[in-house]
């Protein structure tokens, strides 16, 4: 992890809000990895609740799911 260079973007864009966003569930992908290593400044995590599964097997669903992920990226 850069820590120093995200450090100096945390610094430069102080007032921003800093978010991970991503399209796996909360357990999958790098978020919890992110989460646990990167305490150089605050951030928010966007993403799928946690699952047992990478996908719920219902393109209906995912597809509600997937415009309340990219809604709330946008709104955190």
């Amino acid at each position: 992890i850069p820590h120093q260079q995200l450090k100096s973007l945390y610094n430069k864009y102080s007032n921003a809000k800093w978010s991970w966003v991503q399209e796996e569930p909360i357990n999958m992908g790098a978020a919890s990895f992110l989460k646990m290593n990167l305490d150089v400044f605050p951030f928010s995590i966007v993403s799928r609740s946690g699952s047992a599964s990478t996908a719920t097997g219902y393109a209906k669903i995912h597809s509600k799911e997937q415009e309340e992920l990219i809604a709330k990226a946008f709104v955190s």
